[in-house]
């Protein structure tokens, strides 16, 4: 069973994304009963997976020790924060359970030339963060692309663009007639990358790692594989870090106030999380009375992917029982989430 705090946290989830569940069919784990494949589930849910789309054939290989492909998009040159450590804990899990990696860098969206070799060099860009987060190299199988540097990639975008009518395109993802013309490619693109795994392993299965904000490109891919009955990925949606400064919006590049940068000092580590939103009642009689809310609470967020699940849940049973109150929260946990952030900054 996994712990109440994590259920509370899919299960909010869920609701707050309701008309996408609805919309697009997503089999939340909240709402999912229990039968053969739960323990699976649980472990998904365990490194941040709140939800998926189609995901029998990677639950299959995985109850069965199978090798599996995880598909990880990326955007050349990203700027590390905090929020990166969510990806990197599910690809972590994802490998033990026999996952291969497959990187496909977009050049594209990022406006820029990314040659096959400058794919590789952002892989084990990539790779240097995720060993000092997660304590394992990226496996020697990982594989990276550029999404202009591929030939196949290229055959795919073609085959893909062919399925997409631009009707459609602008009702699904919510454009107008004035959108560019480069725009109306990225669905095209996106579907290529979310079948190249398929298509250099057609053997393996493939789990894309998504998130919430993505689900549109999942909607498209499945257009382009019911026309030319190609197999259809699976997608796992994942927790995102919420932004420093409330639940309402979550950690981006665009906001330096909503997130922490892995190569900001010691200082600047402890002071945002110091500042950042807490779950916490109007007064300390009130929350010692009725408790916090650790689910509206950045900062337990934060400390949730940064350290063991034991003292999570410690932490999460002092808020909830009013033990303990935000500052003093705050003041126990602050100096061990620095130096994880700030360690694993260092290269």
């Amino acid at each position: 069973m996994i712990e109440n705090w994590l259920r509370e946290r899919v299960m909010s989830a869920a609701a707050e994304a309701s008309d996408a569940v609805k919309q697009f069919a997503l089999e939340t784990i909240a709402d999912t009963p229990a039968d053969n494949l739960t323990e699976i589930r649980e472990g998904f849910a365990r490194v941040g997976v709140w939800a998926f789309q189609n995901p029998t054939p990677v639950f299959k290989a995985i109850a069965s020790g199978k090798q599996f492909s995880v598909l990880v998009g990326m955007r050349p040159g990203a700027t590390f924060h905090l929020g990166h450590f969510t990806l990197m804990r599910e690809l972590c899990w994802l490998v033990q359970q026999g996952g291969q990696p497959i990187f496909v860098f977009a050049g594209y969206e990022a406006d820029r030339f990314l040659s096959a070799d400058d794919a590789k060099t952002e892989m084990a860009r990539f790779g240097e963060t995720y060993l000092k987060f997660t304590g394992d190299s990226l496996s020697d199988t990982s594989v990276s692309f550029s999404d202009q540097d591929c030939r196949e990639l290229q055959v795919l975008e073609n085959r893909a663009g062919s399925c997409l009518s631009a009707r459609k395109v602008l009702q699904l993802y919510g454009w107008d007639e004035g959108v560019s013309v480069a725009t109306l490619r990225v669905p095209a693109i996106t579907a290529a990358a979310f079948l190249l795994p398929s298509t250099l392993f057609p053997k393996c299965p493939t789990l894309v790692l998504s998130d919430i904000h993505q689900i549109t490109h999942a909607e498209a891919t499945r257009i382009v594989t019911r026309q030319f009955k190609l197999p259809s990925p699976s997608y796992s949606y994942r927790l995102l870090l919420p932004s420093l400064e409330g639940p309402e919006r979550r950690m981006s590049a665009k906001n330096p106030k909503s997130l922490i940068l892995l190569d900001e000092t010691r200082e600047q580590i402890e002071r945002k999380l110091q500042r950042s939103f807490s779950g916490g009642r109007l007064t300390p009689e009130e929350q010692r009375r009725e408790g916090g809310n650790p689910n509206r609470c950045s900062f337990f967020k934060i400390a949730e992917v940064l350290q063991p699940r034991d003292t999570t849940t410690q932490m999460y049973q002092e808020c909830v029982s009013g033990t303990s109150l935000c500052g003093e929260c705050k003041k126990k946990h602050m100096s061990i989430l620095v130096e994880r952030i700030h360690e694993t900054s260092k290269l």
